[in-house]
């Protein structure tokens, strides 16, 4: 068993706001260590990280990971993704709405200065994000305080990919190597996953956490310390994990997508979705209702029988991420300054306010209150 390691913390100065609108960065300086010029967006996004398990051995020991992407075969947040109509920044094919509300960058002290942030996770009154550090040879992380505090920020020897948090002294951060670290409220201590594949995304379900990453690896945990491999039924890297009570999902490369029902330790049975592209996230608004996003433009959505149904939202970029307030409150977030909205009605409308930029992660703890994240140090905040 190797030791853990704890990494403190670093505290800033004062706080400001910035006001809307913005510009778009002259260039975005992915994750595969190239710079992509913000009105690209044309990679095809599927060899940022695709050999799997080549970062650092697990974080435990020191030394940052050598492949600076998500192993999961999907585009690392930054890494372009597919192309759309709209990528000089302005609208893309779909129903537009540019009057999409204020939405202000968050420039706040403590804040790393040129963070690429992969992740984010509000709970306990702060925000955990978590991503690289600029120029993407570490990991960084930050707290920043919902109360316009000054925010908390450091660095890591690994990268992180993503986060999931329980309250602002309890969260857990995976990535590089198969990386695991835990948040007590003071201190980031590293945990043996087991494993060397890279993780990219991690959630908690009932009193067990779960972590997912490339090789179709899944990991569990009850106490954030000890992590016990599953099994899950495919190979493919896997993007993105989410759970709702007696529910867990998982997606990734390839179409790559399991359900696993019932007991909340199990086995996961792979979805059949007709589809081969690379998949970015899941979520859901109610006990029925399930959405699945990715590339070119991909929305499915099951309504509470086993058919999934795609949905139209006149796009074709890379979809990374998900989130709702309510099942009538659903957004989505993704490549060339793509942020979606829908009531549920299965129309969506792209919210025209935004850069090109890639936004890799939208949550929030409420309707008047969420963020959008994404690398080159995007952070936006919509408070209504």
């Amino acid at each position: 068993m190797r030791s853990r390691r704890a990494w403190m913390l670093g505290v800033g100065a004062a706080t400001f706001w910035a006001a809307c609108n913005f510009d778009a960065d002259a260039q975005l300086c992915v994750a595969t260590g190239r710079c992509l010029s913000a009105d690209s967006g044309n990679d095809s996004g599927t060899d940022a990280g695709a050999d799997a398990g080549s970062g650092v051995d697990s974080g435990l020991d020191a030394g940052p990971g050598t492949d600076a992407g998500k192993d999961s075969g999907i585009p690392m947040v930054g890494d372009g993704g597919s192309s759309d109509a709209g990528s000089d920044g302005g609208p893309g094919s779909g129903s537009t709405d540019a009057g999409c509300g204020t939405w202000l960058p968050v420039t706040r002290a403590g804040l790393p200065t040129t963070p690429n942030f992969q992740d984010a996770f509000p709970a306990g009154g702060v925000l955990f994000l978590v991503g690289l550090d600029v120029p993407l040879t570490s990991g960084a992380w930050a707290i920043l305080p919902s109360d316009g505090g000054v925010a908390i920020s450091g660095t890591f020897p690994f990268r992180l990919n993503g986060v999931f948090a329980t309250s602002d002294t309890d969260a857990v951060a995976v990535g590089a190597g198969g990386s695991i670290a835990s948040w007590d409220g003071g201190v980031w201590e590293v945990r043996d996953s087991g494993v060397t594949s890279t993780l990219n995304s991690v959630w908690l379900n009932q009193g067990v956490w779960y972590a997912v990453g490339a090789g179709g690896v899944i990991l569990h945990s009850t106490d954030e310390v000890t992590w016990t491999p599953e099994t899950s039924s495919t190979a493919q890297g896997l993007s993105s994990v989410w759970a709702r009570p007696n529910e867990t999902y998982a997606v990734g490369t390839n179409g790559a997508a399991l359900e696993k029902v019932g007991a909340v330790i199990g086995v996961w049975n792979s979805l059949s979705l007709a589809l081969t592209s690379n998949l970015g996230g899941v979520w859901g608004t109610t006990p029925n209702d399930t959405y699945i996003v990715g590339e070119f433009g991909t929305i499915l959505h099951r309504d509470g029988g086993l058919t999934w149904t795609a949905e139209d939202a006149g796009v074709a970029d890379f979809l990374y991420s998900m989130w709702s307030s309510a099942p009538n409150d659903i957004y989505i977030a993704g490549n060339n300054g793509t942020v979606l909205h829908s009531t549920g009605d299965g129309t969506w409308t792209r919210l025209g306010c935004f850069a090109n930029a890639v936004y890799g992660t939208i949550t929030g703890t409420s309707a008047t209150d969420i963020y959008l994240i994404g690398p080159a140090g995007h952070l936006y905040h919509k408070a209504f």
